[in-house]
């Protein structure tokens, strides 16, 4: 046996030992998308944004919470409606407010709100561009045996190999399209999510400066 032939026959063995490999991970990254495009519609559903309302709220707990009235300014946050990760923001918020820790925190809750964003919308990212790279690799890898069963005169043979071929081929388009349409879609939400959330802080960040210029004032005059 040639040195040619014997790196053809160690390349088809590891190419097609990765079939069945593929074919699961296929399986179960099709079964998260599905999950995932759930959880989306789950969030659609429930998702609700009114302008008028936060910059209202925003701006008359800002305003108790300049006057001292702490608790007012939390429980104002606390009940105010918005999407699940507006509430988680207000929630933290009002855990700031409430232990004095604010001002040290403006930049921090927003960079930590811009990488939870990210990171939520970087998994379905990722696992729409793997999906049709691991049905690329399915639908390549039954290419060879299909192509033996050819010339051996195997019909049979040739004809189950592409069936597999051009399943994983739709297997993996499938899951490019859900989770492409979910990171798209989502990206835009956390997108005004975000705006709101930096709105919210800028306001708030208005009343953190007025009180360290009275104070300022305030011991200049003592």
């Amino acid at each position: 046996m040639s040195m040619f032939t014997s790196v053809l026959s160690i390349l088809y063995i590891i190419s097609t030992s990765l079939l069945y490999p593929v074919i699961f991970m296929l399986i179960g990254i099709l079964s998260w998308s599905l999950l995932n495009f759930g959880m989306f519609l789950s969030e659609w559903t429930t998702r609700y944004r009114n302008p008028d309302e936060i910059e209202r709220v925003a701006i008359k707990s800002a305003e108790m919470f300049g006057n001292g009235d702490v608790n007012d300014a939390v429980n104002l946050l606390k009940n105010m409606k918005g999407n699940q990760m507006l509430k988680k923001f207000l929630i933290d918020l009002s855990d700031a407010i409430e232990k004095n820790t604010l001002n040290l925190k403006l930049d921090k809750l927003y960079e930590d709100y811009e990488i939870k964003m990210s990171k939520s919308i970087e998994k379905t990212k990722i696992g729409a561009k793997i999906g049709p790279m691991l049905g690329l690799m399915g639908t390549l890898i039954p290419m060879g045996p299909a192509l033996s069963g050819l010339l051996s005169g195997n019909v049979e043979q040739m004809v189950n190999n592409l069936i597999m071929a051009f399943s994983t081929t739709v297997l993996g388009l499938s899951i490019a399209v859900i989770l492409y349409a979910i990171t798209v879609i989502r990206g835009r939400w956390y997108a005004q999510d975000l705006s709101d959330i930096d709105y919210i802080l800028r306001i708030f960040e208005e009343v953190i400066h007025e009180k360290e210029k009275w104070q300022e004032k305030k011991a200049q005059i003592g």
